[in-house]
């Protein structure tokens, strides 16, 4: 292991180190001597610690990676369908904009920069969650396989999934009049849908039945029942009780 100074052509100096490593000589240029002194006590530290060829981690790219060995090792496992998937999430999504770089170059930051531009570009949030999930799995192997010292993905906050629309159910005394409007046969049917919380769908399977025709049938009765119900005009408020769960209508 020696350091070499080096002047270039147009007067600047380098700091060449060089080292053999499994029987090929290898060296590295730096513009400090400092610097290089520094890198040459790492790589005698390392001599002694048996642990120099840990220096060539995670030189291998991520698409290299995933092609030559995740593809052939993991990805043969999985079902034609998942695989499809994963395809497009890879194609769409990583390797455009990751692939190319080198497994340890990927840090934290890197993968938080890369979500907020797939995001900033109008892609999904489901499936750039997707996207960040499988890549946390690719680089899960390769830190198990020991190409990099950690798994970065592991420290990326997802990003949040789309707020879904508030349900908010109905008033008990809303039900009431519903079923107050309804037929005997239709007011049952109101009654088991608000307080034991099914929906029209899973009525009909509860009991063994699974035609479409007959799900259309409960919640086309339901809709009817509810127009009824504005049409006779009702007034007065919700009680303070409408903000429970229809499932509490009955002291539940």
């Amino acid at each position: 292991m020696e350091i070499e100074r080096r002047v270039l052509n147009d007067g600047a100096v380098r700091w060449r180190v060089r080292w053999r490593q499994g029987g090929r000589r290898r060296s590295q240029v730096f513009d400090r001597k400092g610097d290089a002194v520094t890198f040459s006590a790492e790589l005698r530290r390392r001599q002694q610690l048996g642990t120099l060829t840990e220096m060539d981690m995670g030189r291998i790219t991520l698409a290299d990676y995933v092609v030559g060995t995740w593809c052939e090792a993991y990805a043969s496992q999985l079902s034609p369908k998942t695989w499809m998937h994963y395809r497009q999430l890879l194609n769409k999504h990583i390797l455009p904009s990751l692939g190319s770089l080198e497994l340890r170059a990927i840090r934290p930051e890197t993968i938080a920069r890369w979500q907020a531009e797939r995001l900033a570009a109008g892609h999904g949030r489901v499936s750039v969650r997707y996207a960040l999930t499988l890549l946390g799995a690719i680089l899960q192997r390769a830190f198990e396989n020991g190409q990099i010292p950690s798994n970065p993905a592991r420290a990326v906050r997802k990003a949040a999934l789309p707020r879904r629309a508030e349900v908010r159910p109905l008033a008990p005394a809303t039900i009431e009049r519903m079923r107050a409007a309804s037929s005997p046969r239709d007011a049952t049917l109101i009654s088991v849908l608000a307080y034991a919380g099914l929906r029209p769908g899973e009525r009909w399977r509860s009991s063994g039945a699974t035609s479409a025709s007959r799900r259309f049938s409960l919640s086309a009765r339901y809709r009817s029942a509810r127009r009824r119900t504005r049409r006779r005009r009702l007034t007065g408020r919700c009680a303070s009780s409408s903000r429970l769960p229809l499932t509490y209508a009955n002291g539940g």
